[in-house]
């Protein structure tokens, strides 16, 4: 069940992310700024990616350049851009990789930066990525991992939409460091752009069950798990979806391994 319940999550995410591509590709994506606190919305974000990074054996450094910063911005929309920057740099970060994700104030603006040890891009591919449908060829990576390449358009259109910008610089090898400016103040918005307390009620909302979904999923993976007996069995299963199911149905009754394909297999039973 929590297994349905984390994909039913990633697929309306999926079909989310879809609708708001297909709106900002018409025309028809809209913003409702208000001010937040950005430095603590940044944080925030990173302690709930801070466990996933823990799982992936990636070190997560969190910098602050002041410790307070008011910015107008779209909640939902801007969670949307720091979902995809850090999705992207854990995605292709590996074990002992470094991911930082700094905020500060440079003159007029607040500037984000998620920056990564991982793999790096090509110098023929930086400028291409932000393109719709564009994907990276991350030799990399794993298989099923890369996704459809809209997110970084995606993210792209929300910076443009809140007036900033939004770089990268990379080096194959190296890492690759995503840089977003955002302006303060309101100068560069419209009434309409601007949120009414409505809005930003129900904004937060969204936010709050985003956050409480989260903790559930953590707080239920922690309810499950329990003492390993000691029997052993294997499971050899190159599929890796299927694997992760029949792994978590007999782990409360045995001490499960798991292998991709046969030599890895046979190699465990030695």
């Amino acid at each position: 069940l929590l297994g349905i319940y984390k994909n039913s999550i990633q697929l309306r995410d999926l079909i989310t992310e879809l609708l708001d591509f297909s709106k900002q590709e018409q025309g028809h994506m809209k913003i409702k700024v208000s001010p937040h606190d950005i430095v603590a919305f940044f944080y925030e974000n990173y302690l709930l990616f801070k466990n996933y990074s823990t799982i992936k054996n990636i070190n997560f450094i969190f910098e602050k350049g002041v410790d307070k910063l008011e910015v107008w911005y779209d909640q939902a929309q801007l969670q949307k851009v720091i979902n995809n920057l850090l999705s992207n740099a854990i995605k292709h970060s590996k074990d002992g990789d470094t991911i930082t994700l700094g905020i500060t104030k440079e003159g007029e603006f607040a500037v984000l930066r998620v920056s990564d040890t991982g793999c790096g891009i090509d110098a023929d591919e930086v400028d291409k990525i932000f393109n719709r449908f564009y994907q990276v060829d991350d030799k990399g990576n794993t298989a099923g991992s890369s996704g459809i390449g809209i997110g970084l358009a995606l993210t792209k259109g929300i910076v443009e939409l809140h007036h900033g910008t939004i770089v990268v610089k990379s080096k194959p090898g190296q890492g690759s460091t995503f840089i977003v400016k955002l302006p303060l103040g309101t100068d560069y918005y419209g009434g309409g752009d601007i949120a009414t307390d409505a809005d930003s009620l129900i904004r937060s909302d969204y936010l709050q069950r985003k956050i409480a979904s989260a903790v559930k999923i953590e707080q239920r993976e922690e309810t499950t798990s329990g003492k390993v007996p000691d029997i052993k069995i294997l499971i050899v299963e190159d599929n890796d979806a299927i694997r992760e199911v029949l792994v978590e149905i007999f782990r409360p009754y045995y001490n499960v391994l798991s292998a991709s394909n046969g030599k890895q297999g046979l190699e465990l039973v030695q």
